[in-house]
């Protein structure tokens, strides 16, 4: 019988032995060149008509053709919104700036990529103009939002996104940060209320 217990002993030490290295799996090591994600920042450019807001894509590595691949972001021209108004079902009180025209390509390929995998984060620095038109919660967090859109056949399509919204210690604007999935076929990116 004592063998019986030697064997027991042993299968518990090897279950908890692999328990402790599943758990402890890769804490300790450093991001590499591979998992790092990439940082995009777009400053205001009203000369040129391609951001009306500071902002900011954050990208891990994306799977291209079978493999992760860097990816480069370029802008487009912004679209006028005049008379764009996102139907009531999409609890879209309005659209108050249109921020940019992301395009994001694989940067080996230079293929176009319309959907993300981890998602793209999305930081959009709104101003006191923006918050101005909108509620604030009781805390005094102004009710805005990220709001994705694209032109369909049928229309204008729109997506509002989940936000979090940061106002500055300063009093001046903040800071709306969301997650981003899908550029299909490509989707301006607007501050929206809420």
């Amino acid at each position: 019988m004592p063998w019986i217990a030697l064997i027991l002993f042993g299968a518990l030490v090897l279950a908890f032995y692999f328990f402790w290295r599943s758990r402890n799996q890769g804490v300790g090591t450093l991001p590499t060149e591979d998992t790092m994600p990439q940082a995009f920042s777009f400053d205001e450019d009203g000369a040129r008509a391609l951001a009306s807001r500071k902002f900011a894509i954050v990208a891990a590595r994306q799977w291209n053709k079978g493999k992760r691949q860097k990816v480069r972001v370029e802008l487009k021209p912004l679209p006028t919104f005049d008379n764009l108004k996102p139907p009531p079902e999409k609890q879209i009180d309005a659209l108050l700036a249109a921020v940019a025209n992301p395009i994001v390509y694989a940067d080996e390929t230079g293929e176009q990529l319309s959907t993300f995998d981890p998602p793209l984060t999305i930081t959009i620095h709104y101003k006191n103009q923006d918050a101005a038109k909108t509620k604030s919660s009781a805390d005094g967090v102004p009710q805005l939002s990220i709001v994705s859109a694209y032109q369909s056949p049928d229309g204008w399509r729109f997506e509002k996104l989940p936000t979090i919204v940061t106002p500055n210690s300063n009093g001046e604007g903040g800071t709306l940060v969301a997650q981003l999935k899908t550029l299909e076929p490509t989707d301006p990116l607007f501050v929206g209320a809420p």
